[in-house]
Parts: C-alpha cells; structure tokens; sequence
C-alpha cells in the first residue's frame, strides 16, 4: 500500500514538472496551457486542498486548461475519468448478451510525414468509411451497434505515428469466425479509404480482437493483451495513452523532459500541440452513447474533494514561486494540515522572497507598461503596438 502511494506520488510530481516545462515551451497562440493551474476560476475566491474518497488530495479552486492532449495534469484525470466510465459501459454492455470487438487501426508514416496531415488521414478516412455503403451494409450483417474511437499519437525513430483504438459494439457476441469477417471487411474498407486519401497501410499493423464475456465478464472486459502479451485494463487500453511504455516509440509527453534545451525536442512538441490542438481524442456518436450510457463530453479535470485547506494569496504565491505543488501534496497525505504548515514554514524560511518579489514585481510592471502603453496610443489614436 505504502509503495503504490509512492509511486502515485512520483507520478504526480512528474506530471507537475512536465507542466512547469510546458509554460515556457508551449506556442499556442491563446497561452491555455501556459497558464493552467495558476489562476483562480471564476467560481473560486481562494485555492484549496480537496481531499478525495480515495484518500488522495489535489488543489481545488483553479482554473484548469482542460487540454486532453497538451496538459500532463488535465489530461491524466480526463482519460481516467474516461477508462472508468468505458469500462462500466463496456461490463454492462457485456452483461446484456451483447459482443464488443478491439481493433488498431494504423497508417504508414515515414520522418518527412507531418502529423497534422497524419491525423487529418486517420480522421476524414475513418469518417469516410463509416459513411460508405459497403461498410454500413458489411457491418449490419454481424450487427453492429455503433463504435468507440480513441487516437493515440507516439514518437519514433520512423517520425510521428498516429493510430486509432476502436470498440466495435454488437448486438451479440461474435464467434472467432465471424470476428474475422468483421476484420477483413473493416480492414477494407479502411484500406480503400487510406489510398483514396493519398496514403497507405498495412495488414501487420492491423488488429481485430474479439471481447468475450460469457463465463468471466470482468476479466475480458478489464482485460486486453497488448503486443507484448502484457495485460491492460480495456478502459486503459482505449484511452490511457500517457501511461505506455513502448520500445517503438514515445508518448509525447517525454519530448517535455528536455524540451527546454533541446531544440529537436522543443520543436516536435510544438508540431504536436499545433496538429493536436482542436482535435478530440475519443469519440462516439450521441445515439451509441445513450445507448450505452456514455456521455459524449469529456469528464471535468476538477476532481471534487471536501475541503480541507485553504491558502492564503501569500502562501499559494509562495508556493508557485517555491515550484512546490506536488511536495504540499505529499505533505498532506502524509500529515494532514498540521505537515501542509509546517512545510510552508520551511519553504518561506529557505526562499529568498526579496529577490523573488523583485523579480515577480519587475515583470508585472514590465507587462503592465505595454499595456498602459498601447492604452495611452488607443486615447491618441497612435498605432498600437503587439504584445
């Protein structure tokens, strides 16, 4: 138990510091990522620490990017709030008599491929095959419902690779031979689509699985075998792509590691944000949701707690300065308010706070004088000058 509660505290340590990195490195234009987690929302009136069911603690009160790409923060609590909900459709889904097929669905890529037209193949392809009436009438026949689709985007040594995790439901469950059929009517489909769009696939990275569930309905819908015969949770499989380990290749995340001195790094990151941003991770229509009990939107990245915390604008500025979210954290699973303020005793006792107000208030007064700046040219008419 004390391990696993190390872990989870190494992990979020590490999402935290992927963040940090992310506000100097990120290039969107409306600065969303840069600015997660620093300020208040708009319902809040002071940041807290919200301790969950579960035991575990996180800050209340913040606004929050929302990003299921960009952040390392929001994106680890959307696509868990969304593995527990596919895997509580799924169980039910299953317990009705109904079949669930897996399949991976893959483009070839080689490094001068940019992943916006990647993901743009992966998408209007799969769109265009869903409307074709080879694959609506194909499909019928071993009654398919409707289907989950969830993108994953990993780096390697062939450049980007995008792919898509797809749930097929049916209306029964398929037999071996039937759940072949489905793969070479779905594989193409896919393949005419792909070529039409100017690109190519390949059957090795095709993959159809079938999802029974008749005599042991937890272990095949939590359970799917991976290529390297390792077993993840389905509702993992589908939407926790920040948690893999692959040795073909990379989460993007990890280009934030040194994205701050390494230019290559920087600047794939910044390809991925660009080609991500706008983009939706899982989807599935509105009539299979209802049908399933899945909603359409993602979960809020705000996980809720009862309050057991509240930080003065002092003491949470300290602890922005200090860098020192997940060590508040820590100390608070592990001594409770009483270890919260005795950390940030130590932290303003060891942080030189007049170099770090000189600091904060230069480049407060160095933003706010263009501001005033471009005001006093607005008064007079003048050209304004960009920010």
């Amino acid at each position: 138990m004390q391990h696993n509660q190390n872990v989870q505290q190494l992990v979020r340590a590490e999402r935290f510091r992927r963040r940090e990195v992310l506000r100097d490195v990120s290039a969107l234009p409306s600065g969303r990522l840069a600015r997660c987690g620093l300020r208040l929302n708009y319902a809040s009136t002071a940041v807290t620490i919200e301790q969950r069911a579960d035991g575990t603690a996180g800050f209340g009160g913040l606004a929050l990017c929302g990003s299921v790409w960009g952040c390392p923060v929001c994106s680890a609590r959307i696509r868990q709030g969304r593995a527990v909900e596919l895997e509580e459709a799924c169980a039910r889904w299953l317990r009705e008599g109904h079949g669930l097929t897996f399949v991976t669905l893959t483009l070839r890529h080689t490094r001068a491929d940019a992943l916006d037209g990647l993901l743009g193949v992966l998408s209007d392809a799969w769109a265009a095959l869903s409307r074709h009436r080879e694959w609506k009438e194909g499909a019928g026949f071993f009654g398919f419902v409707g289907a989950v689709r969830a993108v994953e985007v990993v780096h390697g040594k062939n450049g980007w690779h995008p792919h898509a995790h797809l749930l097929l439901f049916t209306e029964r469950p398929l037999t071996r031979r039937r759940t072949k059929g489905l793969g070479r009517l779905l594989y193409r489909c896919w393949e005419r689509e792909v070529t039409r769009l100017g690109a190519t696939c390949e059957s090795a990275g095709f993959n159809c699985q079938e999802v029974r569930g008749s005599r042991d309905v937890a272990r095949y819908v939590s359970k799917v075998q991976d290529e390297n015969g390792n077993e993840r949770a389905l509702g993992m499989e589908m939407t926790r792509a920040d948690l893999k380990r692959r040795g073909a290749g990379v989460h993007p995340f990890t280009l934030l590691d040194d994205a701050k001195v390494n230019d290559s790094s920087r600047l794939l990151w910044r390809e991925y944000e660009r080609a991500t941003h706008g983009r939706r991770c899982l989807t599935l229509g509105h009539q299979l949701g209802r049908r399933i009990g899945l909603r359409v939107e993602d979960p809020d990245p705000q996980e809720r707690g009862t309050v057991a915390y509240t930080f003065d604008r002092d003491a949470w500025r300290l602890v922005i300065h200090a860098k020192a979210r997940s060590r508040v954290l820590d100390a608070f699973e592990a001594g409770g308010v009483d270890a919260v303020f005795l950390l940030l005793c130590d932290l303003h006792a060891a942080y030189d706070w007049t170099n770090a107000d000189a600091q904060w208030r230069a480049e407060r007064w160095e933003r706010n004088q263009e501001r005033y700046a471009n005001a006093a040219r607005e008064w007079a008419g003048a050209p304004l000058v960009a920010l």
